[in-house]
């Protein structure tokens, strides 16, 4: 038989109620986690080419998902050439 008397009693009344805000705040955050995880997952953006002939769509992890040609592609470039403005750095625009 369990004898919950005297100052005990309050006292664990208060933790209970603290544990139970501190699993509460924890779920919300989880919750919180997962939403922005799942958004993250959508999430993808898109560079363009020196000289906006091709354009790499990639997650946020940086790998490509897309690679896209302007239609003027092969008239106004050669495939190394692509090749190149498609791989190599972009000027950043300070």
């Amino acid at each position: 038989m369990s004898r919950e008397t005297g100052p005990t009693r309050p006292a664990t009344g208060v933790l209970r109620d603290s544990v139970e805000e501190l699993l509460s705040t924890f779920e919300r955050q989880r919750q919180t986690m997962t939403e922005a995880r799942e958004r993250l997952a959508t999430t993808t953006v898109s560079v363009w080419s020196a000289d906006n002939l091709v354009r790499i769509d990639a997650n946020t992890a940086g790998i490509p998902v897309q690679v896209h040609l302007a239609p003027e592609a092969f008239k106004r470039s050669t495939p190394e050439k692509l090749g190149r403005s498609s791989t190599g750095p972009r000027p950043s625009r300070a």
